[in-house]
């Protein structure tokens, strides 16, 4: 179930398209999605020679930090319960 939503993401995250044609509420929705923050980053730098948003890399760096602590306390949680040889 993992694999398809990471391809979602990709797809609707701006790899092939730029997000700032599109408008609306549309626009707001594809701003939620964080690989497109990283690939905005990305284009800056490669294609505009522009610094990226340290800001916002700070802010996706600090989520991703306390989901990887969450899914860390989830698993030594459920550990006794996960299989360990198949």
């Amino acid at each position: 179930i993992v694999n398809p939503i990471l391809r979602l993401l990709f797809f609707v995250s701006g790899v092939i398209f730029s997000v700032d044609h599109i408008e609306g509420i549309l626009s707001v929705l594809l701003r939620l999605n964080p690989i497109l923050l990283l690939i905005e980053s990305f284009r800056d730098v490669l294609l505009i020679d522009d610094m990226p948003d340290i800001g916002m890399l700070g802010i996706l760096m600090i989520v991703g930090m306390i989901v990887l602590a969450l899914g860390y306390a989830y698993f030594k949680r459920k550990d006794a319960t996960f299989v360990d040889h198949l």
